[in-house]
């Protein structure tokens, strides 16, 4: 029999024949299928398992290691507790060290306003002796003397009579 002849032409024989060998074919897949299934079922996972068995104990051990590290240990509300005692240590010192600038601030600014003040002591005392010898010098370029001042009596007259035993 072939496979281009139409069923329709073959006699009843060839049709046995013909359903004979497609039963044939397909008890023999079945078969194989069969006995691939039961290599499979026969078949030793020993070697397989013991490799996943060996990986789940590893990960066992690494989980109890990671139990005890202290980051794990710690939950959001000590984690908050420390960033917030940490950030207060901070700010301490930052206050301290602020303190402490504001404080040399402070002490350089008397210093200069020390240094100032004598500054404008010693250019008053400059002014005034330079007033003096002016005042000092007027009579003496006038060519004043107490004798001929007799109009001045009393202290007027005793002032230019100490002028003169200055200069």
């Amino acid at each position: 029999m072939t496979q281009d002849t139409p069923p329709d032409i073959l006699s009843a024989d060839q049709a046995f024949d013909a359903m004979g060998q497609r039963l044939a074919g397909l008890t023999a897949s079945v078969d194989g299928f069969a006995a691939r299934q039961q290599e499979l079922h026969a078949r030793d996972y020993s070697p397989e398992l013991g490799r996943i068995h060996d990986r789940c104990d590893a990960i066992a051990k690494e989980i109890a290691a990671m139990k005890d590290r202290p980051a794990l240990a710690l939950s959001p509300q000590l984690i908050a507790g420390q960033i917030e005692a940490a950030g207060k240590s901070v700010r301490q010192d930052d206050h301290r060290a602020w303190d402490n600038a504001q404080q040399q601030l402070e002490a350089a600014a008397r210093g200069i306003t020390a240094v100032t003040a004598s500054a404008n002591s010693a250019q008053q005392q400059k002014y005034w002796l330079v007033v003096v010898a002016i005042v000092a010098a007027i009579p003496k370029a006038v060519g004043e003397s107490q004798h001929s001042c007799p109009r001045l009596r009393g202290p007027a007259r005793s002032y230019y009579s100490g002028l003169r035993l200055i200069l």
